[in-house]
């Protein structure tokens, strides 16, 4: 049974992947609470909390060598990266010296601790004509496009944490676009067309968007079962010589085609306009095409995504987007 402590546990990405921990019963599952109100939350959902603010996590540092085997990082708060890995990597350091001091060493196999970090495929930036790949050196002058300005910081991120092997068992797992349940990352695109349906308004919603996007797409629960894989299986391909990185995608899609099927579900026959992303970050972002796929993930992980066809079914991700709105 491992002991695991995800940062950003009550997320969007976090609390089901979480939720895929417990199901298996493997686990002993700890979370980061920084107030009463995520504690509360950790707690109702059968998660440990741990007191502390991902800004400083220096004072856990004894906490994480001596009660978790694998850390796992889902919450993008790459201002604090750094300190965050740093105290991951002095824990890692203090539990293979408690490991010596008992008579295990590194040659007798004891265990390093582990590290997962979620990071996203818009790190290969945009292409429909070069295939993306796993081994791709992102963010580097030898890639072969730059990732949008909005994630720009995360190659790096990557590369600092794949930097500290010697010692952590080190995993990078890279989400598409994600979509499903109250996805968050779609509301400044879906309120225009909702709020155009709502007032019957004849007016075109304009969008900051590439009109001939076609981003790679995941739900939610697909990125929870990958991540719960990789837990699983960070200490095993440790061992093995394969580069610990790997793209989850599901499907690829129109942007136009998502956003005209909004609108369908919305009841609004008006126009939707992508006139481009220009200037605005998010949008470029939203609109980094690529095509990518997640071969090595299906045959080194075991990992098969199960939801698909998000324009197909757009009334229930629409809708259950919308009903997420209303409760907040």
């Amino acid at each position: 049974m491992s002991r695991i402590l995800i940062l950003g546990a009550t997320g969007y990405v976090g609390l089901p992947f979480t939720q895929s921990l417990l199901r298996t019963g493997s686990h002993t599952i700890y979370g980061l609470s920084r107030s009463s109100r995520s504690a509360h939350i950790l707690t109702a959902n059968e998660i440990r909390p741990v007191d502390g603010d991902i800004a400083n996590l220096s004072h856990l540092t004894s906490f994480i060598a001596t009660n978790i085997d694998i850390v796992v990082d889902c919450s993008s708060a790459y201002d604090h990266f750094a300190s965050l890995l740093a105290t991951v990597v002095e824990a890692g350091k203090l539990r293979l010296e408690r490991y010596a001091k008992a008579g295990i060493t590194a040659s007798m196999g004891a265990p390093k601790m582990g590290f997962v970090s979620m990071s996203g495929t818009w790190v290969h930036g945009s292409s429909r004509t070069v295939r993306a790949s796993d081994f791709d050196p992102v963010g580097t002058e030898f890639a072969a496009q730059q990732p949008p300005r909005m994630v720009a910081w995360r190659p790096a991120c990557e590369r600092a944490a794949l930097e500290r092997r010697d010692v952590l068992n080190v995993m990078v797992v890279r989400a598409g676009l994600v979509y499903g349940r109250e996805g968050t990352i779609w509301t400044p695109l879906w309120t225009p067309v909702l709020r155009a349906a709502q007032s019957s308004s004849t007016a075109p919603v304009n969008l900051p968007l590439d009109v001939n996007s076609t981003p790679g797409v995941i739900h939610v629960d697909d990125v929870a079962s990958g991540l719960r894989l990789a837990v699983e299986n960070v200490a095993r391909l440790a061992g093995t010589g394969e580069y610990p990185v790997f793209d989850l995608v599901t499907e690829t899609v129109s942007m136009q085609a998502v956003m005209n099927a909004a609108a369908k579900v919305a009841m609004w026959d008006g126009e939707i306009v992508l006139k481009g992303a220009w200037e605005d970050q998010f949008g470029e972002a939203m609109s980094t095409s690529y095509v990518v796929g997640s071969g090595r993930a299906k045959f080194l992980l075991g990992w098969e995504a199960n939801r698909r066809d998000f324009v197909q079914e757009m009334d229930t991700y629409f809708n259950a987007w919308k009903v997420a709105q209303e409760e907040k």
